[in-house]
């Protein structure tokens, strides 16, 4: 009797830049959008993230739940204590916690 494994396609993993605001914000967007319109799941990478704002969580936000309206995975790696720190503040810690484990 065999166990079921999933087995996740992950495009390549997406460093996220530093400061995650402005024009950073754009080409995260239009990054995400080109990936979701694959059939890979979305994985990033936030162990650099000094600074992101509210528009950039709404893109991940929004590539989170593109993922799942797909059956896709949406995964984010290594968060720095800022990444941590904005999602707790706009209340979504548990959010945070879900994309850790790939369940975004």
């Amino acid at each position: 009797m065999s166990d079921d494994v999933a087995i996740l396609s992950f495009a390549e993993k997406i460093e996220l830049e530093a400061r995650l605001i402005g024009g950073a914000v754009d080409d995260l967007h239009s990054n995400l959008l080109e990936i979701s319109e694959g059939e890979q799941d979305i994985l990033l990478d936030a162990e650099q993230v000094d600074v992101i704002d509210t528009t950039a969580i709404q893109v991940l936000l929004s590539a989170a739940k593109t993922c799942q309206l797909q059956n896709k995975k949406f995964q984010i790696q290594n968060m720095s204590n800022e990444f941590l720190h904005a999602m707790k503040v706009l209340g979504l810690g548990a959010v945070a916690e879900e994309w850790e484990l790939g369940n975004g």
